[in-house]
């Protein structure tokens, strides 16, 4: 949209087609500024004609949301205890001695404590075969850690 200015004379909400005299310019320019002011302003303000700031602050890194899952970076020292953990339990359960060999992926979801949901690639220590294990483990809040879910 576009705002064009109104030519003419204003005597109060009317505006006459004929030029006003010295004496009265004044006073009716005056008007006609505010009329077109007040006019006009909703539609810059709706169409962008308006000075628009282009100072913006940059957006912040997103702060975790409870029970929201965001990306953990895997080599945070969390993330690689929970994997430890897990693989720990794992072995004790398998009855085999795995080792971490990476973490390829890692999200943590704020809960009361930390689920890191991990995705790693662990290998048996004697020569076993390596694969790819999905893990859950619970970081609570006193400091301890709960697998809670494995594949």
């Amino acid at each position: 949209m576009e705002c064009t200015p109104v030519t003419g004379r204003v005597r109060g909400s009317k505006l006459l087609d004929k030029p006003a005299s010295n004496e009265t310019k004044g006073k009716n320019t005056m008007k006609t500024t505010t009329i077109l002011l007040l006019a006009c302003s909703p539609l810059l303000a709706m169409s962008g004609c308006a000075h628009k700031n282009h100072n913006t602050v940059p957006a912040q890194e997103a702060t975790p949301v409870v029970g929201g899952l965001t990306d953990a970076d895997v080599h945070d020292n969390d993330a690689t205890t929970a994997a430890q953990y897990a693989v720990n339990v794992m072995a004790r359960e398998s009855k085999a001695n795995l080792v971490v060999v990476a973490i390829l992926n890692a999200k943590r979801q704020v809960i009361a404590g930390l689920n890191y949901r991990l995705t790693l690639h662990v290998a048996g220590v004697e020569g076993g075969k390596s694969r790819i294990a999905r893990a859950v483990v619970w970081k609570k809040l006193d400091g301890s850690h709960e697998l809670t879910k494995r594949t």
